[in-house]
């Protein structure tokens, strides 16, 4: 069950009274995060026990051929691994108003994102599908409207920093909202691209040189944390946002960002 409570998943299993046995669950396709084991006897005499368990989802983060964001790799990247996010669980809403209508699916609000690496920096790229795209605010608040938020840690790092991505006024923004140097907030001298897609459709392409975020060196299987937010504003205020990975809209602890690792 999720930390709500609400069931999403069962197993039967078998045991035979007295042993030990090693089980490892079937989980399906789920975010990181806080869930609960419940474990019910089917026959017999009734007894029920639960144990707390942290889902953590491990990326792998391709190396690429080049940089994304300076060479035609489209087709690579199209083929990379998605981390979908379009269901339910990955919905937070805001507001409980009747006047403004719920989560509607995926048409409404969803995301899918692909990360790859080339040695010398990381690339994102989110493909956000959004039914009205909404931005009227100043670079430090952009997630107060449509964009996309950004959290980055390193192995032991704990004060990580947050970013956010979005399109003002036809101009694509890097702005990091929260960073342990203050010097470091604000916006950022990066490559970065918001496109607008059709009716329904934003491209939000960034890439951090890991000089910026203070890598010097990767071996292979090296690991890297991080977690996305798509923050969502129909015209009447920031409503939700669906996430991948935590630490970010709730929560401020590298722990509940999601995994990766970088592959060579």
């Amino acid at each position: 069950s999720d930390a709500a409570g609400k069931a999403f998943w069962n197993e039967k299993i078998s045991l035979d009274g007295g042993r030990k046995i090693s089980y490892e669950p079937t989980l399906p396709d789920i975010n990181g995060g806080e869930y609960e084991l419940s474990f019910r006897q089917s026959t017999g005499e009734k007894g029920q026990f639960k144990i707390p368990i942290l889902v953590s989802k491990v990326y792998e983060v391709q190396k690429a051929p080049g940089n994304p964001m300076e060479e035609d790799l489209a087709s690579f990247v199209d083929q990379l691994s998605p981390i979908v996010i379009d269901t339910m669980q990955d919905v937070f809403e805001l507001t409980f108003d009747p006047t403004i209508p719920r989560w509607m699916g995926k048409e409404d609000l969803s995301a899918q994102m692909r990360v790859c690496h080339d040695n010398s920096g990381i690339y994102f790229r989110i493909d956000v599908t959004d039914d009205r795209f909404v931005q009227k605010n100043p670079p430090g608040q952009m997630w107060k409207s449509d964009d996309v938020q950004l959290a980055i840690s390193l192995p032991g790092q704990k004060n990580y920093p947050v970013f956010d991505i979005g399109l003002i006024g036809g101009q694509s923004i890097l702005w990091c909202s929260r960073n342990a140097d203050a010097a470091k907030q604000g916006q950022w001298d990066v490559p970065v691209r918001v496109t607008r897609v059709g009716n329904n459709q934003m491209v939000y392409e960034v890439y951090f040189p890991f000089e910026k975020l203070g890598i010097r060196e990767i071996k292979p299987d090296s690991g890297i944390r991080f977690s996305l937010l798509v923050n969502e504003d129909d015209g009447m205020g920031r409503v939700r946002w669906i996430h991948w990975g935590d630490g970010i809209g709730k929560g401020n602890d590298p722990d509940l960002l999601g995994k990766a690792v970088l592959k060579l």
